[in-house]
């Protein structure tokens, strides 16, 4: 084989070899950016909460202490919740759409039927709320449980997690021992807030399930009725 030929061959295979490299490295970079950066060594890390711990929150964003601008309240489950004295559910959010607050809650319809406890106490506490311009919307497949708020001094407070709105839930003042065990996480990040409102109207407010609390009542009006409610 003539010197020329020889030469000819070996640049060649160094062309290959460099075009086969090239091709694993954009591989190579190609799998390192599909993969979520980590964050950073000094970014906050987001709070854990348990229930009672939700409870304040909630409290502290509902209470006397504040004038709201927007409260959406998600929790399949629902009561009059006792805030430790500080005033109940219904007294706290009327007395923020005074100020003008716009209130939206999501929930599950009442359990059961009209003539048992659970429904009786669970209608009082939606119809009182909807009478007096709060938004309710009802659906029975319902499982998500979030508090999202914003003041007007536009500080927000977003909680999602596993805490329903509900004694067990927000921790037993008398029985403790009857407390669920919760996990939850707390940012006061605005972009957290929008993208669950967001996520809140998409998934649960349009969902074809998700009918408003006029419209529920007006497909059980009869049975409620009969209930003398």
């Amino acid at each position: 084989m003539s010197l020329k030929l020889l030469d000819a061959l070996n640049s060649l295979r160094g062309l290959i070899r460099r075009l086969i490299g090239k091709r694993s490295t954009d591989a190579t970079n190609r799998r390192t950016s599909s993969i979520p950066p980590m964050n950073p060594p000094d970014a906050i890390p987001l709070p854990f909460l348990d229930g009672g711990e939700v409870a304040l929150e909630v409290l502290q964003a509902i209470g006397y202490r504040t004038t709201l601008k927007s409260a959406t309240i998600v929790s399949y489950n629902m009561q009059d919740y006792d805030f430790w004295g500080h005033g109940h559910l219904s007294h706290l959010l009327l007395r923020q759409l005074t100020f003008g607050a716009s209130i939206q809650l999501m929930t599950t319809p009442p359990p059961g039927k009209p003539t048992g406890a659970a429904f009786r106490a669970k209608y009082a506490l939606l119809s009182d709320l909807d009478k007096n311009g709060v938004q309710i919307f009802l659906n029975e497949k319902l499982h998500a449980k979030a508090y999202l708020f914003e003041d007007s001094t536009n500080t927000t407070t977003t909680i999602v997690g596993s805490a329903n709105l509900t004694g067990p839930g927000f921790g037993m003042t008398l029985t403790p021992k009857d407390s669920l065990v919760e996990m939850a996480v707390v940012t006061a990040d605005a972009t957290a807030l929008q993208r669950a409102l967001q996520f809140v109207q998409v998934k649960i407010v349009a969902d074809t399930r998700t009918e408003d609390f006029a419209t529920w009542f007006s497909r059980n009006s009869v049975e409620i009725g009969k209930a003398g409610l």
